[in-house]
């Protein structure tokens, strides 16, 4: 008999219900996604104005060479801007791409050293050199249109 007279909740209530859950599941996205666009256009705009920078960048190498498995490259900033990071790569070779993080400041001259394998340096003729700036920690922009191709003499 208990179990007969029982009723369940009014369609009203149900409805009410329903419609209050669909707006708060609504709002909690639209606040998630307004927040997570406003720090992705953040992010954007720090990339773009570092690229805009690239423009700036200008380096020389003055000495390039190598010696005893090693290449030696002597890097001058020509600009008021840190270089924060190089990507060098040997052409016409399968080596892996050496990364350096060694900044290299504003107006300076600075010697890189960049460590291969004998069969890596067979035929070395040239190494190919990428400027990268900082946006973030762990955050590099690549300047790849101020990129530089350096000739490397060989010594004994």
């Amino acid at each position: 008999m208990w179990l007969t007279s029982r009723q369940g909740i009014s369609p009203f209530i149900a409805t009410v219900l329903l419609i209050g859950l669909t707006v708060t599941v609504a709002l909690t996205v639209i606040l998630w996604g307004r927040s997570y666009i406003q720090e992705r256009a953040a992010k954007e705009g720090a990339l773009s104005e570092k690229q805009l920078t690239c423009k700036m960048i200008s380096f020389t190498a003055t000495q390039s060479y190598q010696q005893s498995g090693e290449v030696h490259l002597v890097l001058k900033n020509k600009e008021d801007i840190s270089i924060d990071k190089f990507t060098f790569r040997i052409e016409g070779s399968a080596a892996e791409p050496k990364e350096r993080y060694d900044t290299l400041p504003s107006l300076a001259t600075k010697e890189y050293i960049l460590s291969f394998t004998e069969d890596e340096l067979q035929n070395i003729d040239q190494v190919f050199i990428v400027p990268w700036l900082r946006v973030a920690s762990g955050v590099y922009v690549p300047c790849s249109d101020q990129h530089l191709t350096v000739n490397i003499l060989s010594t004994s």
